[in-house]
């Protein structure tokens, strides 16, 4: 008895006197949700207590640490825990590729200690290795705009759709602040990825989709195409481009006017009772749209018109107001082809006002001016004192 007491106590001894490392055990947690009771470590070095070796995490990087002795020259065997009690889904589950068979079908984590000072870790917690460096995404501002002066606007609006948006068809509405046509709206994108997208005259899938032509397209896999911008790390501009097209709609420009005061002499001719009209393609060739008149009886019929300027006038004068009667015929010198064995008056419009003529009805000048002749009284005299008067 006194034998066996004095062997435990001997053993006691030696393994209180054996030799200790410090051993830094670092897990990164990252991706878990942190349990209340903090994150602990169990082990063959402390008698497989789930509750007594609380980690740290002093400059909140989510790597949890701990500094323990543990006996030198030895095998450490452990775990870490995200709690402080054993459990389903407290401690980590160790890989096989990096454990040691624990004998109740798990694993654990195996360390060999030398007579040195050491570190395990970081590892990933239930990993062989650390965590993947989660990096937060960056974002920058891109404008989207779209040119729908060729459309007629849904009254739902025009919207944006696309794989930063989830695709979703009425999330994402454009505006046209200054009602000039062009729609935009600057959404926030991660930065360098590739966005897909389109717009829609509407905001529903079914009804206004754009079809986007294939050589300014990406395949979207069913038969059609998305547009597709690359997203750099800087804030951008996608468009204008008109609805359906690759490139911006041609400029739609409001002509501006002119007018001009066409002059015809209608002296050498008998006046339609139908008046006398002018024709031309800046009035759509309608022979009763517009008369001339001859308000100072001069026999000059004159019409002033508002035409497109830097345009050129191609026109002739009927006398009546049908094109089958009294139509001039315009001499070739002066004329060009019509393209119906004949000729037109032509007259190159530019930007200030301007008159045309007169010139006489069928030709290219004005008529000569008639003159009415004057008359003075002669006395004519003859001397018959020779003459036997009849």
């Amino acid at each position: 008895m006194m034998k066996t007491l004095f062997s435990a106590a001997f053993l006691c001894v030696c393994s209180i006197l054996q030799a200790q490392v410090n051993v830094t055990f670092q897990v990164s947690m990252q991706g878990q949700t942190i349990s209340p009771n903090g994150v602990h470590i169990a082990g063959n070095f402390q008698d497989w207590n789930p509750s007594t070796s609380l980690l740290t995490d002093e400059n909140t990087d989510g790597i949890y640490e701990i500094t323990l002795a543990v006996p030198q020259n030895s095998t450490a065997l452990f775990k870490f825990i995200n709690g402080n009690a054993w459990g389903a889904g407290l401690q980590e589950t160790v890989p096989a590729a990096c454990g040691a068979d624990d004998g109740n079908g798990g694993n654990n984590r195996t360390l060999a200690i030398t007579d040195l000072d050491a570190n395990y870790g970081p590892v990933c917690f239930g990993e062989c290795e650390n965590c993947e460096e989660i990096v937060e995404p960056s974002f920058v501002n891109i404008t989207f705009q779209v040119n729908m002066s060729e459309q007629v606007v849904s009254e739902n609006g025009v919207h944006l759709v696309g794989n930063f948006q989830d695709w979703n068809p009425t999330a994402s509405p454009l505006t046209d602040d200054d009602a000039d046509g062009i729609y935009e709206i600057t959404l926030s994108v991660e930065a360098n990825t590739e966005a897909l997208f389109k717009f829609i005259n509407g905001n529903d899938w079914g009804v206004g989709e754009e079809v986007v032509p294939a050589e300014c397209g990406a395949d979207n896999g069913f038969g059609a195409f998305n547009r597709m911008l690359a997203i750099t790390d800087l804030d951008a501009n996608y468009g204008p481009v008109c609805f359906g097209e690759c490139e911006n709609c041609e400029e739609i420009v409001e002509p501006s006017f002119v007018n001009i005061t066409f002059q015809v002499n209608m002296s050498e001719q008998v006046v339609s009772e139908n008046g006398v009209h002018l024709v031309g393609n800046f009035q759509d060739w309608n022979p009763t749209a517009s008369p001339l008149t001859d308000e100072d009886a001069d026999g000059i019929y004159e019409i002033t018109l508002s035409v497109e300027a830097n345009s050129t006038a191609l026109f002739k004068y009927i006398n009546g107001n049908d094109w089958s009667v009294g139509e001039e015929v315009v001499p070739a010198e002066c004329g060009v082809d019509n393209g119906f064995g004949a000729f037109n008056r032509m007259l190159a419009i530019t930007d200030v006002d301007a008159n045309y003529g007169p010139v006489c009805f069928n030709a290219c000048e004005n008529c000569e001016e008639i003159v009415e002749p004057s008359f003075v009284n002669i006395t004519f005299q003859v001397n018959m004192s020779e003459q036997v008067v009849s």
